[in-house]
């Protein structure tokens, strides 16, 4: 029987072997005339929406591509993509007939492509649903009949074995295959990095076969042949990185993944050796310590954003390896290691992207260079920001957005030219730029006071997690959960971000909110009673706030909302994103009362409603702290900009509002001017260009938590670009809030704060 960890597996890494997402138009140059610039876009819309598994809006958008003018227009190169395209994502929405519709659209062009068996074997895969046995065997044939070389013949057979053995389950098949790749392998005359390549495709369908020992030989000639100086045939020896010539890097990570994940599968199906599961743990430390230079080395945020999701099981394995071993071996040091490798994975790119940013300015780097980053930086984000607008305009100009990437692709190139300048020539730049060591569990304890507790999670697929860590105590719990824990986490969601007066939706708050309770708090209870609660998040629970979590089973006589026994109630509660991030700089707290108070007014803005009470919310607040406000048409994006800096504390009663698909064009809205530089929209991607050291920033504004949910990277939201920029503490919503109400907490929250409570203090009494 397959593992569960083992089907997961393969769907991640092994998607060389099962063909479930869009492929073709990466690393394909297309024409230029406007309809090829068209499908372009469209690709990159739909590959957005592919990552969330919204398959239904991105039908739409093919069916919409597909009876327009521009699909006429565009090569037969492209239309065959379009179509088979077309097929993967109708396919991968259970639509069968539909998906075949296209396959077989993409095939009447006859054009002679070797990735026609892709398309051949996906029809396959779709027959096989539909119960249509002769179709099949005519479809792996076609398959086969598409090939024209060693390589394809190798590839296609691979393609095929696992075909016959992940879905027909038919394992005499599937080896007949498997031995007709291992030929053709023979008498592949390929290159080091091509070697690796296939050795990593035969060593996959080896796993898949619980051949463990054959595997393991594969992709230990998989990671020779990566390397030009690393000759070890030995499975149990790993290479040294600091003293490695690597030919591919690629293929080298996926040869170290996929061998440290057979040596965790043959512990857990066969051997139950705990030597094994050393041999696991020692690979996965090697893989991530490659994925983060790898991760370092991207100028790019997207790429490094691309690998974070995409490599975030390298994590997620190494935790569960590492707790076996704790489990097995009672050795403290497991423990904190599965911390240390919990707090990697916590919003990894955020936290390089920072790390960039220090290291240029506090590495000997001089001041012109310094500017000169930043200059580069913010052109680059300017033409980011033009070529969204335009794209958003109704009658957009694909010619000008053309014009304005080719812009944007020479600044990006100067941009990475000048890191590897400054790279080469600055060492200590390098040094820290490179180094990837987390705060640990010691410092931390020595971080925290008496009365608080770190309660960091880490949802590792059918595994939580619970770190908890006090000034004198380090307890990690796990549990299994199951789709009835992240239903109900929808569930809770839902239900307080979209208050019901009606008495079954505030009976379904309850249970939700209890049963979570149960999962996340109660198992953890002992140790952080009467403490302030610092929480960390982790992926699905990022969008969920625990200050509504039900402490008890009781129903309250439903009158309001108020009467339940709320956490809230009995925790001061803060969030981070990483203990890294919180605690490598933690000060001790003092208020400062230079503080800036924003309230725009929308009067000239259309679909944009005025806030009635913002402006005495604003009021108030400089009342008590002999501050400034910038009110009405006082409050613009230029006249912000040219005096945020003198600033400790910056209050927004604003609108903002969040962009799921373009998390950098989130925003808040100002006040509109006649200001021609600037458009009264202040952007996330113009925040992570701004200077927002040390200041606490409050958003008074519905939804501005909210954002696109990234793995391995939480909430893509404006508190991520104010972090970047310097921000120390981030008071923000996850859903609408009544602008009275809204008036009201942040009244009661500036008082406390006046009479000397600490932030979550002050917001606690407040709430």
């Amino acid at each position: 029987m397959v593992t569960r960890d083992f089907e997961l597996f393969f769907t991640t890494i092994a998607k060389c072997l099962i063909i479930s997402s869009i492929i073709f138009q990466s690393n394909y140059v297309f024409s230029q005339n406007k309809a090829s610039i068209e499908l372009k876009n469209l690709y990159s819309e739909i590959s957005e929406l592919e990552k969330t598994g919204n398959f239904s809006s991105v039908i739409k958008l093919f069916d919409k591509f597909e009876n327009s003018n521009d699909y006429n227009e565009i090569e037969v190169a492209e239309k065959i993509r379009f179509n088979y395209n077309y097929g993967i994502v109708l396919k991968n929405s259970y639509q069968f007939n539909n998906a075949i519709k296209y396959f077989k659209k993409a095939l009447s062009y006859n054009v002679r492509n070797t990735d026609l068996s892709d398309i051949y074997i996906n029809m396959a895969y779709c027959y096989l649903f539909l119960n249509e046995s002769n179709e099949i065997e005519n479809h792996i044939n076609n398959a086969l009949n598409c090939c024209n070389s060693n390589d394809d013949y190798f590839i296609t057979n691979i393609k095929i074995a696992y075909f016959y053995s992940a879905h027909i389950k038919d394992v005499l098949k599937s080896q007949h295959y498997l031995d007709n790749a291992i030929i053709y392998f023979q008498k592949l005359q390929s290159n080091n990095s091509q070697s690796a390549y296939y050795l990593n495709y035969l060593g996959n369908a080896m796993l898949y076969s619980k051949n463990y020992n054959k595997a393991l030989e594969h992709f230990q000639y998989a990671i020779i042949n990566s390397t030009a100086n690393f000759t070890d045939t030995n499975r149990y020896n790993n290479p040294d990185l600091n003293k490695l010539k690597i030919n591919s890097e690629l293929y080298l990570l996926y040869a170290l993944e996929l061998k440290a994940f057979t040596f965790k599968e043959k512990y857990a199906e066969e051997s139950n050796n705990i030597n094994d599961l050393m041999y696991s743990y020692k690979t996965y430390l090697l893989t991530i310590e490659l994925l983060e230079k790898m991760q370092t080395s991207y100028i790019n945020s997207g790429s490094r954003l691309f690998y974070s999701g995409d490599k975030r099981n390298i994590y997620n394995y190494t935790i569960k390896v590492v707790l076996k071993l704790y489990e097995l071996t009672k050795v403290e040091e497991y423990k904190n290691k599965a911390f240390e490798i919990s707090e990697k994975a916590k919003s990894a790119v955020l936290q390089m992207e920072i790390k960039d940013l220090q290291s240029i300015r506090y590495s000997g780097v001089p001041d012109n260079i310094v500017k000169e980053e930043r200059k580069l930086a913010s052109k680059s984000a300017e033409l980011r920001q033009s070529i969204y607008d335009e794209r958003q305009s109704i009658t957009h100009d694909s010619v000008q957005i053309k014009k304005l990437e080719q812009e944007e692709f020479l600044v990006s190139q100067s941009y990475d030219s000048l890191i590897h300048n400054i790279e080469h020539v600055y060492p200590d730049y390098y040094k820290q730029k490179y180094s990837h060591q987390v705060i640990s569990i010691q410092e931390i304890q020595q971080k925290l006071t008496s009365d608080e507790a770190l309660l960091e999670y880490a949802i590792r697929d059918s595994m939580l997690v619970i770190f908890c860590v006090t000034s004198k105590n380090f307890e990690v719990k796990q549990f299994q959960i199951d789709s009835n824990f992240f239903n109900q986490i929808r569930n809770y969601s839902k239900l307080t971000s979209e208050f019901s007066s009606d008495y079954e939706s505030y009976v379904q708050l309850l249970k939700s909110g209890y049963y979570l309770y149960n999962k996340l708090i109660f198992t953890v209870k002992k140790w952080i009673n009467n403490k302030r609660l610092i929480i960390i998040p982790d992926y699905q629970i990022s969008k969920m706030s625990f200050d509504a979590l039900v402490c008890s089973d009781s129903v309250p006589e439903f009158s309001d909302y108020s009467n339940v026994d709320y956490l809230i109630k009995n925790h001061a509660i803060s969030y981070g994103l990483s203990a890294n991030l919180i605690f490598k700089e933690k000060k001790t707290e003092s208020f400062a009362s230079k503080i800036l108070a924003v309230a725009p007014s929308y009067e000239n803005i259309k679909n944009i409603s005025d806030l009635p009470l913002i402006k005495s919310e604003a009021k108030e607040v400089c009342l008590l702290f002999d501050g400034k406000h910038l009110l009405d048409s006082m409050a613009s994006e230029q006249n912000f900009k040219s005096i945020y800096s003198n600033f400790d504390f910056i209050h927004f009663s604003a609108h903002s509002f969040a962009n799921a698909k373009e998390p950098l064009f989130s925003g808040i809205y100002l006040s509109s001017s006649n200001d021609t530089t600037e458009d009264g929209i202040l952007y996330a991607n113009e925040i992570y260009n701004m200077d927002f050291s040390g200041k606490t920033i409050i958003m008074s504004s519905c939804n501005s938590g909210d954002g696109l949910l990234a793995k391995g990277e939480g909430i893509l939201s404006l508190a991520r670009a104010l972090t970047f920029s310097g921000s120390s503490s981030i008071i923000l919503t996850l859903w609408q809030v009544a602008d009275k109400a809204g008036f009201k907490l942040m009244k009661s929250f500036y008082t406390n704060l006046y009479t000397g409570d600490s932030k979550d203090f002050a917001l606690q009494k407040s709430k």
